[in-house]
């Protein structure tokens, strides 16, 4: 059973293992998108219930954040109107699952009930592309950075 729920404090020992786990795989992989994290972000992300984590048979498999602004990142494609996706870190027992379409589902099923407009998430993994090329979803657009 897969299930997207808010993070709880009691995750977060395991949230900053999956982040520690995901800089040690990027640098080993040679492409160090994060250095190091905020730890004190994490736990605000709690605390504001704008951080999921995908469930399945009772073991977490991907945590992310969500913002619906983002004017730093996204500048003048940021309307107010959008979810954005953040820190997505994948738990090592479930890499290679093509998860990251459930996380879409989500999104699209949630911007339904808060947003009722599209959907905008930055993709800075190329092996994700091919997840969101097989995807048809009115209303969604995706922004690919490499």
């Amino acid at each position: 059973m897969i299930e997207v729920m808010n993070t709880e404090m009691s995750d977060l020992g395991q949230i900053f293992e999956l982040f520690e786990h995901s800089i040690n795989y990027q640098e080993k992989k040679g492409v160090p998108v994060w250095r190091n994290y905020d730890k004190n972000a994490l736990i605000k992300d709690i605390q504001e219930r704008n951080q999921y984590k995908v469930v399945i048979n009772s073991k977490p498999a991907i945590v992310f954040s969500v913002r619906y602004s983002d004017k730093v990142i996204w500048r003048s494609l940021d309307h107010g109107n959008s979810i954005y996706l953040h820190r997505i870190v994948v738990n090592p027992d479930f890499k290679g699952q093509k998860l990251f379409g459930t996380i879409l589902d989500w999104a699209i099923d949630h911007s339904k009930q808060i947003l009722q407009s599209l959907i905008t998430t930055r993709v800075l993994d190329l092996s994700l592309l091919r997840i969101t090329q097989h995807r048809t979803m009115k209303n969604c657009r995706f922004i690919i950075e490499a």
